[in-house]
């Protein structure tokens, strides 16, 4: 059924009521009645809620898989040293366009940067003959291929900037920096290798920032060099954090450490040589992958899924939101705009985030029933509380439940009907 409705938009009134304007009053009970009789449920839970919307399996592998957007595209690597392509303009539905393996003996890809047309991967495999550096040519993403080739130690991490590219390498006699000339891409050159540390471990991380690098350095912690010279990097600051280092963001001038059983930790490195722990964040496991957005960390938690974390003061970190898998088992995260991408040994999951943290209830404004805001009550109000209604809009939120039914009509109704007082 369909009506036409014209409505006198001049109608207002603060707080008393004229029986001629009892038939707007009326007229807001009508139309807004009309669509409350079924109520529909919004998210419940913490403030940060994760929502599965799409996922695609992989052949499964020994070790944990890493992702790495770029644009519309996400590059996985996973399995037995499998590069994947994938296409997720439609977060829904990623598709698969291209797979090329990398490494022999049981490897896993441990890190992914791309550049340009390159990807840059950095593999560790049981048998050390097929670990080191891999470039990829990616220009087409249905087909990409091998190009380049750098051996040595097992690698951990990988980052670049420009035509260097930096990797964490881990062998039995404990962690490297290496810093290698990608200028050519199809013949890779190491020029220059310094010892760390930190003792051999699964997982590293860091991240460059102008000239300086931060290194999640396993069991020693968090340690900062100047590359100002490739030939010759130069430790300007350290900080033992006691627990097992797996992977880092700088941000804010803030590093946030994923630090094993120990938790989340924040660093100050505003001055680098003098890092300063100002805060942190306990977990039941092991944290293993962070990425952080503005005031919010995500990490994975071993056996226990994605965490998000509010860190807009890192001295206080506090718990957003879990999101728990299925199996628990969550390795790499990226998130991209509001969706969360992650990975395990066989499958990479999407998740549509959504953030309601510190929106204040409705009710608890001067005037609840001033959808707009003007200082008066009239059909205005009325349309807005409908529209909001609709979309499932938290302004709509009456009884601040989460919930969206005819209890936050009435009450909404109630408001409108007394006024501002």
């Amino acid at each position: 059924m369909c009506a036409m409705l014209v409505i006198d938009h001049n109608l207002i009134w603060r707080n008393k009521m004229t029986n001629k304007q009892n038939g707007l009053r009326a007229l807001a009970f009508s139309m807004v009645i009309g669509i409350a009789v079924n109520g529909v449920s919004a998210q419940d839970g913490d403030c940060v809620t994760f929502d599965a919307i799409g996922e695609h399996s992989f052949a499964s592998g020994l070790f944990e898989s890493v992702i790495e957007i770029n644009g519309s595209m996400l590059y996985g690597g996973h399995g037995w040293g499998g590069f994947t392509i994938f296409d997720i303009s439609t977060p829904t539905q990623p598709v698969q366009l291209g797979l090329t393996v990398l490494g022999d003996y049981f490897p896993a890809l441990n890190g992914i940067v791309v550049h340009d047309n390159l990807a840059y991967v950095s593999v560790y495999s049981v048998v050390d003959t097929t670990s080191g550096l891999y470039v990829v040519d990616i220009a087409d993403p249905t087909a990409p291929t091998e190009i380049g080739y750098l051996g040595g130690p097992p690698l951990l991490a990988i980052e670049t900037n420009g035509t260097i590219v930096y990797t964490i390498g881990g062998d039995f006699d404990g962690l490297t920096l290496r810093v290698n000339d990608v200028s050519d891409p199809s013949s890779p050159t190491l020029i220059s290798s310094t010892a760390l540390a930190g003792s051999r471990t699964l997982l590293s991380g860091m991240e460059i920032i102008g000239n300086l690098v931060y290194i999640a350095n396993s069991d020693a912690g968090l340690v900062v060099y100047d590359v100002s010279d490739p030939l010759a990097p130069l430790l300007v600051g350290a900080l033992d954090t006691q627990g097992v280092t797996y992977d880092l963001q700088v941000h804010g001038g803030i590093a946030y450490l994923a630090d094993g059983e120990d938790g989340l930790k924040a660093i100050d490195v505003s001055v680098p040589s003098s890092p300063v722990l100002i805060g942190s964040y306990p977990t039941d496991t092991e944290i293993r992958y962070i990425d952080v957005q503005d005031n919010t960390c995500y990490a994975t938690v071993f056996h226990t899924g994605v965490i998000a974390l509010d860190i807009e003061d890192p001295s206080s970190i506090t718990l957003l939101g879990t999101s728990v898998p299925e199996d628990n088992l969550v390795a790499d995260i990226v998130v991209h705009g509001e969706i969360l991408y992650s990975a395990d040994v066989a499958k990479l999951r999407v998740d549509a985030i959504t953030n309601t943290c510190g929106f204040q209830c409705s009710m608890d404004r001067d005037c609840p029933a001033d959808m707009n805001r003007d200082g008066f009550l009239n059909t205005f109000d009325i349309s807005q509380f409908l529209a909001s209604f609709a979309v499932q809009d938290p302004e709509a939120d009456f009884t601040c439940d989460g919930e969206f039914n005819f209890f936050d009509v009435s009450l909404w109704l109630n408001e409108f009907i007394g006024g501002c007082q």
